[in-house]
This record gives structure tokens, sequence and C-alpha cells, in this order.
């Protein structure tokens, strides 16, 4: 990621344990309000994944860690102050993520999320080749992933194959607010159906885990979250792959961010 952008002001922060430097945080104006107000589980959501586990670094840092990361960014960042995090590593570069906003493009204002983190190698390099971008739509107060936008015709393919789980995804992370109201009933028919799998059930608790965080309903997220655990531990090499780990230290990433995040 190459950017002969002046960034101003430094903040450092520090662990508070051992006060090691884990990263520090730059400003190009820190002066620029933020004109948004962004929604809380939505923003999370994106940045959690993309942010940290497409770049591995989820592996050294805290989920207090990462929301510190998410809520600046969050309250911030504005199209005059873009925000850049710098992470040290023992062997340079260092890693850094660095978020703007685009407020003029042919689709409306964008957030990008640029990184020097090369998708092939799986290693923060200076090259400016491979390196992860990803890009989210503004509408209103939510971010949206561009393959998250709706689609008619996703909805009629997943509708008539009967992928319940597509749908969930499709109407709880697009742009349509009126689609949140058709999220619960898949999830609920996903675990009440005898013929879901149990990968397909594990999905469905995680689904619940976030529907709840999106109405802001924190308790039953709790709830979700203990009932999706107990289940991948009980189901664990039996009905459930061993790779399906992952889903659940995501699921319990996003979970601690959004309790964390006030």
């Amino acid at each position: 990621m190459k950017s002969t952008t002046l960034f101003l002001l430094t903040a450092v922060v520090s662990l508070s344990m051992n006060a090691q430097k884990k990263f520090n945080v730059y400003y190009t104006d820190e002066t620029k309000s933020n004109n948004y107000n962004f929604d809380k589980f939505i923003f999370v959501h994106n940045f959690f994944a993309d942010a940290f586990y497409r770049t591995d670094l989820n592996k050294q840092l805290s989920s207090e860690e990462m929301a510190q990361v998410i809520e600046t960014v969050r309250q911030r960042i504005s199209k005059d102050n873009k925000i850049k995090f710098v992470f040290p590593q023992s062997e340079k570069p260092d890693a850094e993520l660095l978020f703007s906003i685009v407020p003029e493009t042919k689709d409306g204002p964008i957030i990008v999320l640029s990184t020097n983190f090369d998708q092939n190698s799986r290693k923060f390099n200076e090259e400016d080749k491979n390196h992860l971008v990803r890009w989210y739509f503004i509408r209103n107060n939510l971010i949206i992933y561009r393959k998250n936008l709706f689609s008619k015709d996703d909805e009629k393919k997943f509708i008539k194959e009967k992928e319940k789980g597509e749908l969930v995804e499709l109407y709880m992370f697009d742009e349509i607010t009126e689609n949140d109201s058709k999220v619960k009933p898949l999830i609920d028919e996903i675990l009440s159906d005898e013929k879901s799998t149990d990968v397909q059930k594990l999905q469905a608790y995680l689904y619940n885990q976030e529907y709840y965080f999106s109405i802001g309903q924190s308790d039953l997220a709790q709830k979700a979250n203990t009932e999706l655990n107990d289940f991948y531990d009980k189901n664990q090499e039996i009905t459930i792959p061993k790779n399906y780990l992952l889903l659940k230290k995501m699921a319990n990433s996003e979970f601690e961010i959004m309790t964390l995040i006030k």
C-alpha cells in the first residue's frame, strides 16, 4: 500500500497489562468531524473479518484491541480524515491498515480498506501488488460490501434452490432495511428442519447471534453465542468438520467485539 498522504497526528495505543505497544494510529486531519452515524453491528461485521482475519492480524491482537481499531474508525473517519494503523512486526515491513472515504464515485460514497498484506504469500510486504483492498458502499448509516448489495437474481436463485442460509446472508447484510424482517423466520426454519445438516444448524446459530446484535438484543445474542459454542463442542469432528473451528472463533471474536463497543 503506497500513499503520499501526510499524516499529521500520531496516537500510540498500548496494552494496559505490560505497556507493550501494539499499534500506532495516524490521522490526516483529526479536526474534521464525522458526519456519519454508522450502524455499529454492520460496521463491526465487515471490518473485524476483513481487517483482521483476512490479514491474520487476529493472531496478534486481542478482541479489545480489535474493538479499539474498529470503533476509532467508526467514530472518526471522514472524507477529509483518513486513518492509518501501523502494527509493528518482528520482521519488516510493519503491517498497515488504511481506512479512507472516497466521497464521490458513480455509485456514491465508499469506504476503502487498503492494506500491505499480500494475499498470495500471506505476508506483509512493500510491493504494491496482490495487496488486500476492500471497498464498501455507504448507504445511509450502513456500509455494504460490494458483493452484498441486493440482487433480485440471487434472491430468485436462492429461493428456487431452497438455500435458506444464503437468503439469510442476502437479507441481513444488504442495503434494503425492509428485508431484515425476513431473516428470523428463515433462521428458525433451518433450526427446526429435520433435513438441516449440523453444519447448517451451526451457521444458523451464528446467524441468530448476528441477527440479535443487529436489532440491539445483546442478551439474546449472548444466548445464541452460548448455543453455538455448545452445539459445536458437542458435534465437532463428528458431524461438524474440524475446519469449522474457524467459524466458531470468528463468531466468538464478533461477539466479544460487539460486547466491548458500547
